[in-house]
């Protein structure tokens, strides 16, 4: 599915993998921990398992690559997963500690299901054809693994419940918000028009006053989707179409957008042409009412998971990376290392001695 507009960051930086005979854990947060083996053991499995590394970077953004030299892995995804297994470990102990949480079977049968519907609508609404079922997935996983995720998914559902303004996760709760919701996930075709910026005035003034679409296009557009009457394409939910009609009426024009090509600015016009109401079962719109919760959520969760991080306590191995404060909130970031610039050969074979504590 095409974007209207889209924007893509990569970054990567390869260091030494964690020795499997260090003692102290990878992660720690209140009473549930993780050694060192066995996170290495699980990103190993995850990295050699197509159908988990598919479904897992899916779902959760994580794909681990292979570094410059034997047994090392892309750091930026190493410290992703310490991460969501750090907040796993952590919102388990504090609903033990605070909800005296104890998951039957049924709970736990529950999230698993919970786990694998997320993975299979992620994938799907990422166009990913990941091999077998996700829970293929789960089982090629070691079996602590695969118990500790599907309790942190057991123990988020119960915190979120819990805790006030908060949108749970379970299939219930997401499938209400989207009934509450259903125009936001309609199927969205639109007419576009690029605009020179001094034209945009004339381009209003003449939508007000009842000149077709059709016609604004054939009079003012530069692009050369005029030829077929600014018709641009259908886009479902996952496109940042449906931000640029928000609220606006079939046949009228959002906000002028700036956008830029060839050296010259421009403004882009964007009209809805027709909607068509998505079901809830389209693995699609599953997927991004998911999103959606997660980005409402945001505020609070951050909230919420550094009072759970300061009320367990949390512990992380060095090697993995330092726990504070940083961009994107509290949790881990990756340790230092000297800048490619300064390093001779620009750091090619470069690798970050082991932490001595």
């Amino acid at each position: 599915m095409r974007r209207l507009i889209a924007f893509l960051l990569a970054a990567a930086v390869i260091v030494p993998w964690l020795g499997a005979t260090v003692s102290t854990a990878a992660v720690q947060g209140g009473s549930g921990s993780e050694s060192n083996y066995d996170f290495a053991h699980e990103v190993h499995a995850i990295k050699n398992s197509e159908g988990a590394s598919c479904y897992v970077g899916a779902l959760w953004g994580v794909t681990f690559t292979g570094g410059a030299g034997l047994g090392t892995y892309d750091l930026a995804s190493v410290t992703a997963w310490a991460n969501l297994r750090l907040e796993g470990l952590a919102i388990a102990s504090y609903a033990k500690e605070q909800f005296q949480f104890a998951p039957t079977a049924k709970d736990l049968e529950t999230a698993r299901n919970n786990v694998i519907r997320q993975m299979t609508s992620s994938a799907t609404a990422k166009a990913l054809s990941c091999p077998g079922t996700p829970g293929d997935a789960l089982d090629s996983l070691p079996t602590t693994v695969q118990e500790s995720i599907v309790m942190a998914e057991a123990a988020s559902e119960q915190v979120l419940a819990e805790v006030p303004s908060r949108i749970s996760e379970d299939d219930a709760s997401l499938q209400a918000f989207y009934n509450a919701h259903r125009s936001e996930y309609d199927k969205i075709c639109v007419r576009v028009a690029v605009v020179l910026p001094e034209d945009v005035a004339s381009f209003q003034a003449d939508a007000r006053s009842g000149k077709s679409p059709v016609d604004l296009v054939k009079k003012y557009s530069l692009d050369s989707s005029r030829a077929q009457n600014g018709e641009y394409g259908c886009f479902d939910a996952t496109s940042n179409a449906r931000e640029l009609v928000r609220g606006v009426a079939i046949g009228e024009w959002g906000q002028p957008q700036a956008v830029s090509g060839s050296g010259s600015s421009y403004y882009l016009l964007v009209s809805p042409m027709s909607r068509t109401s998505q079901p809830y079962a389209n693995p699609t719109v599953q997927a991004q009412v998911l999103a959606d919760v997660r980005k409402l959520n945001a505020g609070s969760a951050t909230a919420i998971k550094e009072g759970i991080f300061a009320r367990v306590g949390i512990r992380v191995n060095p090697q993995i990376g330092r726990f504070g404060n940083g961009q994107s909130g509290l949790g881990i970031y990756p340790p230092s290392t000297p800048a490619a610039e300064l390093v001779p050969n620009g750091g090619v074979g470069l690798a970050v001695p082991s932490s001595s504590n």
